[in-house]
């Protein structure tokens, strides 16, 4: 994740069959895409982060700007469907009503156009 308050749009990309995405969130951006089955490995290795830098950096040039705040792993679960639920987060004295949609298959969002069609 990095220090990037200047990003308001979601990028997502796909360069010699790697994917890569820029995701703007409420206090900094998550840059990514690794997709290795069967590595569980928690660890950040140097070497994709180095290669997902240079690659979101080719799809996004003002990132090279941003300060990174920190660096994890995270593992894309696989669902046999599709997970649709409301949810009420509440965060002090305001609450905010979330429609959770996550995809089946261990697709990413890139199947949603299908889930919202009921494919």
């Amino acid at each position: 994740r990095v220090h990037a308050p200047w990003m308001k749009c979601f990028y997502n990309a796909e360069y010699d069959g790697r994917k890569m995405f820029v995701y703007p969130c409420a206090n900094n951006v998550v840059v990514g895409g690794v997709a290795q089955k069967g590595n569980w490995n928690l660890s950040p290795d140097p070497t994709d982060s180095k290669d997902i830098w240079e690659r979101c950096c080719n799809l996004v040039p003002s990132l090279r700007k941003s300060t990174v705040d920190h660096e994890w792993v995270g593992l894309r679960p696989s669902r046999s469907k599709v997970r649709l639920e409301r949810e009420t987060r509440i965060d002090g004295s305001s609450s905010l009503e979330v429609v959770q949609l996550w995809p089946w298959r261990g697709r990413d969002h890139s199947s949603l156009g299908m889930c919202s069609r009921g494919e």
